[in-house]
């Protein structure tokens, strides 16, 4: 069985707008409608849109981790351990 999907409850679900259990039934629709991915696409699409209006508001983030050199292999012992994000090229001093 087809349902109708209304563009108000994806714009809701893309937003964070919608609880748990909306969220799970509006999955399931477009599961049984064959278009689950479409949600997917949304939300990258959503997500991306989001980024450019922040890099035009602020400027684009220049510390950025996206290098996979910067995954932490061992994990946290204790609760008192604490990591930092560091550049390991030191900059020129200017003269």
């Amino acid at each position: 069985m087809k349902h109708l999907i209304k563009d108000m409850e994806l714009v809701a679900c893309l937003e964070g707008q919608l609880t748990k259990e909306a969220v799970k039934r509006l999955k399931e629709k477009l599961s049984e409608n064959g278009e689950l991915s479409l949600l997917y696409h949304l939300q990258c699409v959503y997500d991306n849109g989001l980024e450019e209006y922040a890099n035009e508001l602020i400027g684009e983030d220049d510390f950025s981790t996206k290098d996979s050199s910067t995954i932490c292999l061992k994990p946290f012992t204790s609760s008192n351990e604490y990591r930092m994000v560091a550049d390991k090229v030191f900059p020129e001093k200017e003269e």
